[in-house]
């Protein structure tokens, strides 16, 4: 018995915590807390307690016990027991938001500021949602959005580089491996970037990933040469060593079939809320 009580305890401790630990962020329709029944639920629904005539009923607790079920702590009380927490946990709730009503918070401005914003933020929410899931597209559509994406042929670089801060030593450079210099030697010894002590060793690399004047110059370069005049970025000045290139294979549509969809879903609420807005009077001020 002082097992279970003390289990009771720490139950309706945490699920204070579920029920008033709110703060000032927005919260979706899920997870915002539930407010207490109205006097017409006892009319409408089958009470397992009222509290000064309001009804708490068998969905109020079900709906509270599996939001305290899923805190730490929580789960480890059997169903009995976290349905009995919850019913006491709405109980407590009921009788501060009644007393808080009576002695007329809604009235102050900064309480009604409050349940504005968390008002706003449950419908806003729930529109989305609802609007979600209205959203569905064709194989035909994902194909599209799969081709925009991945239909272009790209291809990786296999590169070192030398850099240096000053032009003319880039050109002396140049000029070494002319005569026969050995590129990783010479960046080992002269570059300045973090890959100098690797040879200038850049791995595989696609244009994309490196700063523009860099990844055009790799994509004009051909395999086995060197860049015949310094290429210029923020970084300094660099020589460039193209030892190999590949196709890259990209990504079957099944592999990313899920990821596109949620983008494509993601570009459909979009889309939605700035067709509300131009239909809507926005004015700046």
């Amino acid at each position: 018995m002082q097992n279970r009580k003390a289990a009771l305890a720490v139950a309706a401790a945490l699920s204070a915590t579920l029920l008033f630990g709110c703060n000032d962020k927005s919260e979706t329709a899920e997870s915002a807390p539930k407010p207490a029944a109205t006097a017409a639920m006892v009319e409408t629904a089958a009470a397992v307690a009222t509290v000064n005539g309001m009804a708490i009923t068998d969905a109020m607790i079900d709906a509270q016990a599996k939001r305290m079920g899923s805190q730490p702590g929580m789960s480890e009380l059997d169903p009995a027991m976290l349905r009995e927490a919850a019913t006491d946990a709405l109980i407590n709730h009921t009788v501060l938001v009644q007393q808080a009503e009576k002695l007329g918070f809604e009235s102050r401005p900064e309480i009604k500021s409050q349940i504005q914003t968390r008002r706003d933020g449950i419908l806003a929410n729930a529109l989305l949602k609802e609007q979600l899931a209205t959203v569905s597209f064709s194989d035909a559509e994902v194909q599209a959005e799969y081709e925009k994406h991945f239909n272009t042929k790209e291809q990786e670089y296999k590169a070192r580089h030398i850099l240096v801060e000053a032009e003319e030593s880039a050109k002396e450079l140049i000029t070494q491996l002319d005569a026969g210099g050995d590129f990783a030697a010479l960046a080992k010894e002269k570059s300045t970037g973090p890959t100098g002590a690797n040879g200038g060793d850049l791995g595989w690399v696609s244009p994309s990933q490196m700063v523009e004047p860099f990844g055009n110059a790799l994509k004009a370069m051909e395999t086995g040469k060197y860049s015949s005049t310094p290429v210029k970025t923020q970084f300094g000045w660099h020589v460039i060593l193209l030892e190999e290139s590949r196709d890259v294979t990209p990504p079957s549509l099944e592999q990313v079939k899920p990821q596109l969809t949620e983008l494509m879903k993601r570009n459909a609420l979009k889309a939605y809320l700035e067709d509300l807005r131009t239909k809507a009077d926005v004015k700046m001020n």
